[in-house]
């Protein structure tokens, strides 16, 4: 069975002066920054605010048309992440041990107790037999 639609949602963008906002899933201050100096290296004028770790202000046009082809310019700049800092909390009560994936491990060993953890790296090539 085909679902109806019973009301259209309004799309309402940027219908308080002209302003609009955008929202990164994370707070990276590092990151708004980036995308601040780059949507206004694009338009040549502060048209971008950083409101805070996560949400970027655009003073955007007031015309439909005008505000859709701003939105299309802003969905075509190109931004680099900032890197996450490697990050490792230990719990010494639980001996729990979290790390982000920014965190990279080498050669170790590790030894409490009866409990031995070793961490190697072993470089292997597997070479195919000749065809003939």
């Amino acid at each position: 069975m085909a679902p109806w639609l019973k009301g259209e949602v309004p799309l309402n963008l940027g219908g308080n002066g002209g302003t609009l906002e955008l929202q990164l899933n994370d707070s990276d201050f590092g990151t708004v920054q980036r995308m601040v100096t780059a949507i206004n290296n694009e338009f040549g004028q502060s048209v971008a605010y950083a409101r805070n770790g996560r949400v970027i202000a655009l003073d955007g046009p007031i015309d439909d048309n005008a505000r859709v082809n701003f939105m299309a310019r802003i969905e075509n700049v190109q931004v680099t992440p900032t890197e996450a800092a490697a990050r490792v909390v230990l719990n010494s009560r639980t001996g729990s041990v979290v790390m982000n994936s920014a965190v990279t491990l080498r050669e170790a060993a590790v030894a409490h107790g009866s409990l031995s953890i070793m961490i190697d790296t072993q470089f292997g090539v597997s070479q195919p037999n000749p065809l003939w």
